[in-house]
């Protein structure tokens, strides 16, 4: 399905509704579903850098993923470059494998960073931005193309560095006015990259989109920091929340991806950062349903807008238990007929038990 097939002024006036922490008719609910009849045949990558970086394929994959794709409830017709180009962008050495770009540490000591530059015109960025570009020309009223999930500054630094060097030189007294300045290149150029991404779309299309599919009249972007599980409060105060205060200042509408249970100590921190308008929890691979929903509760308790993606035989206790305002569910049914079903039970399984 594609933007024209979709009640797209009643799905924005939900997200509007959304980052204002509010509610119109119902929940933002999107269910996807397969789209029915014969599938459109996908395009087969001949190799993973053709698969991630060659802007035309990437308009062949989308658009046979479209065709064969159904869109209920607030799901919206989507197609982004693959993030992992950023991360080489930023620094390290990169290569494709697995269907994946992979990064090699280049800075073997703390005082090499005292040379780091980003380029924000480097051979990584540049493919990741054509791709971008490709998208938004090829759209046509078809579909939005959405800004990829991206790693901050600090983590593209801790993956040119190496992890375990890059925590311990963090506490030298004597490496830290290097890597902090080292830093705010680091987050300079990778804002150079976000804007340049927005610009490049900002003709094709009324506002942006993150993953999954969240829709905002400005720009938005949807981060993470997985270095944030292996750091205690006083160095996340010190390294991750300058990183942060920058990636809100950068666009209209934030929302920070917190990935799993060891992120999920610094909650407290980040719902405290100003002007933070949402945070969306993964949870480990291990964690219950029922911790899911209390870590979501705690964020909107916060104040902040957020969403999950679930099962769809988890889609009705989640909608009971939390508040529908400021909350997007996404999920997956079977067939355009279930995927229906579940956006009418929508309505009236939202926040009933709660009684919002």
């Amino acid at each position: 399905m594609f933007l024209q097939d979709l009640e797209l002024d009643r799905i924005r006036e939900r997200y509007r509704a959304f980052w204002q922490r509010e509610i119109v008719d119902r929940v933002c609910f999107a269910v996807t579903a397969p789209a029915g009849g014969p599938a459109r045949a996908l395009p087969q990558a001949r190799d993973d850098e053709q698969l991630l970086a060659d802007p035309q394929f990437a308009v062949e994959l989308a658009l046979a993923n479209l065709e064969n794709t159904y869109l209920a409830g607030d799901a919206l017709a989507t197609a982004c470059a693959p993030g992992n180009l950023i991360y080489p962008a930023l620094g390290g050495e990169g290569s494709f494998g697995s269907g994946t770009v992979w990064v090699e540490p280049t800075v073997h000591s703390w005082p090499e960073w005292a040379a780091f530059r980003v380029d924000p015109d480097n051979v990584w960025a540049r493919r990741f931005l054509a791709v971008n570009r490709a998208l938004a020309e090829a759209a046509d009223g078809r579909y939005l193309v959405t800004t990829q999930g991206f790693f901050g500054a600090t983590d593209a630094m801790a993956s040119i560095r190496g992890y375990q060097d890059f925590i311990v030189e963090l506490l030298d007294e004597e490496a830290a006015p290097t890597i902090r300045a080292a830093q705010q290149r680091a987050i300079a150029g990778h804002e150079a990259i976000i804007r340049r991404s927005w610009q490049d779309v900002a003709a094709f299309q009324q506002g942006t989109v993150t993953w999954p599919m969240i829709w905002a009249p400005g720009t938005i972007n949807f981060w993470s920091a997985d270095f944030s599980c292996l750091i205690g409060p006083a160095s996340f105060e010190a390294w991750l929340v300058p990183d942060f205060e920058a990636m809100i200042r950068l666009c209209d509408f934030s929302m920070y991806h917190l990935d799993g249970p060891d992120a999920a100590r610094h909650l407290p921190r980040i719902a405290a950062l100003p002007g933070l308008h949402g945070i969306q929890y993964t949870p480990g691979p291990q964690s219950t349903l029922a911790f899911t929903i209390e870590v979501t509760r705690r964020i909107q308790q916060f104040g902040k807008a957020t969403f999950l993606w679930c099962e769809m035989k988890d889609v009705e206790t989640i909608l009971q238990e939390l508040d529908p305002r400021g909350l997007f569910v996404c999920t997956q049914a079977p067939d355009r007929e279930t995927a229906d079903d579940l956006v009418r039970k929508a309505e009236q399984w939202s926040g009933r038990k709660s009684g919002f």
